[in-house]
């Protein structure tokens, strides 16, 4: 039985939840071609341990993250009824929230962990220093605007819930 929400809503809501669901997908394919580009790097300059060494530890930490707060867990991707739509969506929200907390610094440090490889064999200039941080700036921007467009969309499928998950 589907509840007390029309199947045109019902039907709206499952798709904005596909969607996201697609979304969080790439984000995890995304981190993992991020940890071979780190262990790669790693081995290039396998030589220059103070370069290396920094780039294994980035690539372990986005392993970590993405094992930890990018595989989605316990949601039901197949959702047939009302309620496990709604379950479903919550279990994400939870998630979602969780991962938001640590995501930004993750990167952040990831692409710090990049720098070196960089900077390798390059005069430090003042431009140079300035496009570093203009990248980061530009990463830190994007990451913050794909999260406040995720939780408007969780906000969009509660109004069509019609009431707070």
């Amino acid at each position: 039985m589907r509840s007390p929400i029309s199947n045109v809503n019902y039907k709206a809501l499952e798709l904005k939840f596909k969607g996201m669901l697609k979304g969080s997908k790439t984000a995890k394919q995304l981190s993992l071609v991020y940890v071979i580009i780190s262990f790669t790097l790693a081995f290039k300059f396998a030589a220059t341990l103070e370069i290396a060494i920094p780039l294994i530890l980035g690539g372990i930490l986005v392993l970590w993250f993405s094992i930890t707060h990018l595989w989605l867990r316990g949601i039901n991707e197949s959702s047939e009824t009302y309620s496990e739509l709604i379950t479903a969506i919550s279990v994400y929200k939870a998630q979602l929230l969780k991962r938001e907390t640590y995501e930004q610094y993750v990167f952040v440090f990831w692409l710090l962990t990049l720098v070196p490889v960089f900077l390798d064999g390059k005069t430090i200039s003042s431009f140079l220093v300035v496009k570093l941080l203009a990248m980061f700036y530009i990463v830190i921007i994007i990451g913050n605007a794909a999260f406040k467009k995720v939780k408007e969309d969780i906000q969009d499928m509660e109004h069509l819930i019609g009431n707070t998950l």
